[in-house]
């Protein structure tokens, strides 16, 4: 993509420069975009590495997380007996240099559902842990892929599993609604009900605050319209949160 001055990095600068300290990135993408926008930007973000134990606490702090639940270009796969970490952050050549089994990436193919359950698992518990905290999750560009059938089932149940009683869903995927973003928007409607919660697309913010009680919890499921760069350079993080008067649904 160039260097990060380059026009075309601006909705993502944008974007990252909204973060708050706390909020979490699950991502499928092997590449280091988001780590060279944090480059400048010292300690605001936390790359999470795959560990052979996971701590019993999945707190956020003071920093924004990042989860790449199939691996990263950087990382290096270490043998099991070596360390109790299962992979080492490396130089951002790596992938050029390294062998092939050194590479700590869940690529398509016969190995993908291994390493996702061998060298990854303790990523998709932190991932996990952060979509049942949630109280806005937004799909950019992701479609939950039909190959992927162990991903749909895992993250779709923390969805269903989320304890927030207002939870906000908006998916990013383009300018037009597609077979795609149907089919993502049937799935996220069947995650949200398995425990009662109800679709809603009016509610008064300051009828949040006592939302809960007895029960009661609600979603919004939101169909942005817009291609990731739009949502990234426009979107407030505050509007997140709050429910839409008009819902395509």
């Amino acid at each position: 993509m160039g260097p990060v001055s380059f026009e075309r990095w601006k909705p993502y600068q944008t974007w990252w420069s909204s973060l708050q300290p706390g909020q979490t990135i699950i991502s499928f993408n092997y590449d280091l975009v988001i780590e060279r926008l944090a480059s400048e930007d010292t300690g605001k973000l936390v790359v999470v590495m795959p560990q052979t134990e996971v701590p019993g606490a999945c707190n956020p702090g003071k920093a924004v997380r990042l989860i790449k639940l199939h691996g990263s270009v950087n990382w290096r796969r270490l043998p099991e007996a070596a360390s109790p970490d299962r992979c080492r952050l490396q130089s951002d050549d790596f992938a050029i240099t390294c062998e092939d089994e050194e590479l700590a990436i869940a690529s398509p193919g016969l190995t993908k559902q291994r390493m996702v359950k061998d060298d990854f698992s303790s990523l998709w518990v932190h991932a996990e842990a952060a979509l049942r905290a949630a109280k806005a999750i937004v799909f950019v560009g992701y479609r939950f892929p039909p190959t992927d059938s162990e991903a749909l089932a895992r993250l779709l149940a923390a969805i269903g599993a989320n304890e927030s009683p207002y939870l906000a869903l908006h998916t990013v995927l383009g300018s037009t609604r597609g077979d795609d973003e149907r089919r993502l928007h049937s799935l996220l409607r069947y995650a949200a009900r398995v425990k009662g919660r109800k679709h809603t697309s009016r509610v008064g913010m300051d009828a949040l605050d006592g939302m809960g009680q007895g029960g009661l919890r609600l979603y919004t499921l939101v169909s942005q319209g817009l291609w990731a760069q739009d949502f990234l350079l426009v979107a407030q993080q505050h509007e997140l949160l709050q429910p839409y008067l008009v819902n395509w649904e």
